[in-house]
């Protein structure tokens, strides 16, 4: 069966191949020899096929961005408040937002992007395909953003932040 976009490869281009060669020194009993290396692909692609589909893969890119941009910017936003009530929080609050991080950085990107979409199904609520893939991405965006901020602002020494009045000339 011929694959679009793919062209086929004659029977002398594999003769000649590094594919060829082991496959003959195989047929002689020269199993044992080392296979030669290959040089080069011995197949070519061919997207003209494709050409005609280029709104369709515009579309697909300019969509793609679409989503990335919202999910970055909530995943931002939901990751710095996070972080500030992981690093400032009481304690029950640093727990929940820690046990938060940890299952969404444990669980694939894909196991939550099923989850949601197909589990929030289940209880009723039905959310079109390019909704459930933003709001995995932005659970999971958040998690790693609140992680990466938590580390940033605990890097920060406690005398540096003492400091800070003193430095504005209130002190």
């Amino acid at each position: 069966v011929p694959v679009k976009g793919v062209r086929p490869v004659k029977q002398d281009e594999i003769a000649q191949s590094a594919l060829g060669r082991l496959s003959r020194s195989v047929r002689e009993g020269n199993a044992d020899e080392r296979a030669p290396r290959a040089h080069g692909m011995t197949y070519q692609f061919d997207f003209t096929s494709l050409l005609p589909y280029w709104r369709d893969f515009a579309e697909g890119v300019w969509l793609t961005l679409q989503l990335s941009a919202w999910s970055t910017l909530f995943g931002f936003v939901g990751g710095t408040l996070c972080a500030i009530a992981r690093a400032d929080g009481g304690p029950w609050l640093r727990r929940l937002v820690g046990g938060y991080v940890e299952i969404i950085r444990n669980t694939p990107l894909l196991v939550q992007i099923f989850l949601i979409y197909f589990g929030i199904a289940v209880l009723g609520i039905r959310l079109s395909a390019n909704l459930a893939a933003v709001v995995a991405l932005v659970v999971n965006i958040t998690a790693y953003t609140c992680e990466l901020m938590r580390a940033g602002i605990e890097s920060v020494h406690k005398a540096q932040i003492e400091a800070i009045p003193g430095m504005q000339g209130e002190g």
